[in-house]
């Protein structure tokens, strides 16, 4: 089956705008009701292709250099009317842009993206590519991309120094624990003092 093969109907007429929103735009998030009353919620789906970046109350994503990354997020289809609002709150187009990418199963959706230029220095890395709280964040952008490092690791998360961070770049190997060693059993000798046994001078 083709990845991006349609498998949910094409947007009605009066919902022509298909979107798939990842950060505050999704269900139980601040933002969620600009999408407005009406919109139609159409599923979950996962953006491939794309890194998310954690800007402090919100997320935002760049094109990622191989389609090993996903984002994952929400689809619905709304108004033009309402379309105008998310723009409006976006910051469209100096702050995000909004464009049109492939959704798996979805087929054409218009979301909000950066470019990495935008991204301040420091910015963290989220590599599950999913947002669900500010405290998840695990690496810092940074701009030598010549040097061939774009993230620089972080012992502790940027938000909580609490939680350890594990270098995502390193060999996943598994850790072998060393076998059990075997318990040692601590034998209680008496010694019984008897006739016969009195020292013979």
């Amino acid at each position: 089956m083709n990845q991006m093969q349609v498998s949910y109907p094409a947007p009605e007429a009066r919902f022509p705008n298909r979107l798939f929103v990842y950060g505050t735009l999704k269900g139980g998030f601040g933002l969620n009701p600009i999408l407005g009353d009406e919109r139609k919620f159409i599923g979950h789906g996962r953006l491939i292709g794309y890194w998310m970046f954690h800007l402090g109350r919100y997320p935002s994503i760049v094109k990622a250099n191989d389609d090993m990354w996903a984002i994952h997020g929400e689809v619905y289809d709304i108004t033009d009317e309402n379309l105008k609002r998310v723009d409006q709150a976006e910051g469209h187009p100096s702050f995000y842009q909004r464009t049109k990418v492939e959704v798996p199963h979805f087929g054409e959706c218009q979301t909000y993206v950066q470019s990495p230029e935008v991204l301040f220095e420091g910015k963290a890395f989220i590599p599950s590519g999913r947002w669900t709280h500010p405290e998840q964040a695990s690496f810092r952008w940074h701009k030598d991309v010549k040097a061939g490092e774009t993230f620089i690791q972080h012992s502790t998360s940027v938000f909580n120094p609490a939680i350890p961070i594990v270098d995502w770049r390193a060999n996943r190997r598994p850790t072998l624990l060393p076998p059990p060693k075997e318990p040692v059993i601590e034998k209680k000798v008496e010694l019984i003092v008897g006739p016969g046994s009195e020292e013979v001078g």
